[in-house]
Order: structure tokens, then sequence, then C-alpha cells
């Protein structure tokens, strides 16, 4: 294998929800030393199912470290750093697809990167662990297959009832609290990444 080059494992989706999902694919590496990369604006929605070294993401809003994340749709480049090791399953959502999958509209994590514990989807939030102790990458697509044909549903999809329903997204506003979260220049600490520019701690 190159140095640095990860090695990738590409998935059909199953034909059920292929209209929904761009891609699946598997990813594996290990380099002498951290690996950066920039991953430029595109339209679509990302699902990352880390089961290795965390991933650094730095944006114009923000940066935070992630195992498994979701990233929205973005109107910015992010640049990604890890330390070398890489083991993680990606899944590329067309915004449809992300939206039947979570029940919630795109504009509410536009331009921000979510940690999957942070979802109401309990299955997401248990599926890297289940991944790590998968054995081959076979085992691993279906798996997230399963997850998807019992949270990702192409009916109705389930919108969560948010505190304070029918008011502004306290995500767009800026008013929403995230703990960690550190504006750059201005303000209080624990500012969205969506409503105000900053970093996470």
């Amino acid at each position: 294998m190159e140095q640095g080059a990860p090695v990738v494992r590409w998935h059909q989706p199953h034909p059920s929800f292929a209209a929904h999902v761009r891609r699946i694919a598997g990813f594996t590496g290990r380099a002498s030393g951290s690996q950066c990369r920039t991953e430029l604006p595109a339209a679509g929605v990302t699902l990352i199912l880390g089961f290795g070294d965390r991933i650094r993401i730095s944006s114009a809003t923000g940066s935070g470290m992630f195992t498994s994340f979701l990233a929205g749709l973005h109107e910015i480049p992010v640049d990604t750093e890890h330390s070398g090791t890489l083991s993680c399953l990606q899944i590329d959502l067309t915004p449809l697809g992300a939206y039947r999958l979570l029940g919630m509209p795109m504009s509410d994590l536009a331009d921000t990167v979510v940690d999957v514990g942070q979802l109401r989807r309990p299955g997401w939030r248990d599926l890297a662990e289940q991944l790590a102790d998968s054995a081959t990458w076979t085992d691993r697509f279906r798996l997230v297959e399963r997850a998807w044909a019992a949270g990702g549903r192409t009916g109705r999809p389930r919108i969560p009832r948010w505190p304070g329903a029918g008011a502004p997204c306290p995500v767009r506003t800026g008013r929403c609290r995230c703990p960690g979260w550190r504006p750059r220049s201005g303000g209080a600490g624990g500012t969205s990444p969506a409503g105000s520019r900053g970093r996470w701690a």
C-alpha cells in the first residue's frame, strides 16, 4: 500500500434506498505522520462512522475532534486532519436521504458538523461500535443496510419535536447552547457554530 494512501472498499447501495444514498465506502489506512485534506463544498450530506483515531474537522465556523459525525450541506471548504491511522465507513447521502434519515430539514445543519452521539437515532449512535467488532467489510456493509432499513425508510419521516416547537430554530439563530463551543471573537461561550464563528474546545 502506498504510504498515506488509504485502501477503499466500495459498496453498491441496496436498490431500496439507492435513490437516497450516493455511495458507501470503507476506508483503512496507516501513514507515518498526520494526514491533512481539504474538502470542497458538495451537494450532499456525509455520514462518517469511525472506529479508529479521531479526525479534526476545521472550517470558518469552528473546529472539533470527531470519531463519528454527520457533515451537513456546506458552502465553505472544510479541512480534515487525522494522526495517520484511518478506519471508517463513509455514507454519502442526498439531501432528501438525510432528511428521511434524520427527520429534520437540512437548513438546520448547514455548514455544521454534528457528532453522531447527538443525533436522535440510537441505532446509528451504536453502529460504529458494531462496525469495529465486525470481522469483514461485508459484515459492516450489511450492518449499515440494516440500520437504514430500521431508521431510514422512505415513508413519511418522523419529525422530532424540538423544545419550543414553532419558534425559530436555535441552531440557525445562534441561540443554541453547545457545550465546548467557543466563539472566535466576542460573545459568551457555548454558541452554536451555525450561529457564530468560533471553535470547539
